[in-house]
């Protein structure tokens, strides 16, 4: 059975600014500020283990989201320019952690 083929729409790029608006908001609520407390500071003080659970959770839920922003992008643009296969999950993991690392500055 053939796949159904994917492509990118209108719909699919409001999805990936949505993404990234996700993204931006978990990196303002990390991201160091000297000249003001941030969020993630402010429950960190009022309870460590709470701070600790909700950096956890934005970690899964920014990882999970990324994984299939590479799937469905790799499936709607590369396997349609290339004609090569559609990723694994595992492979978009992969992927996703090569980026990770390729990006730390």
């Amino acid at each position: 059975m053939v796949p159904k083929e994917k492509i990118i729409t209108t719909r699919y790029n409001i999805i990936l600014f949505i993404v990234i608006l996700f993204f931006e908001t978990i990196k303002s609520i990390l991201e160091y500020k000297e000249e003001q407390d941030i969020i993630i500071d402010k429950l960190f003080n009022y309870d460590f283990f709470i701070g600790v659970v909700v950096v956890i959770v934005l970690f899964v839920a920014s990882s999970t989201v990324g994984v299939l922003v590479i799937r469905s992008f790799w499936e709607r643009f590369i396997s349609q320019i290339f004609q090569i296969r559609i990723l694994t999950i595992n492979e978009a993991v992969s992927i996703m952690l090569v980026l990770w690392i390729v990006s730390i500055n």
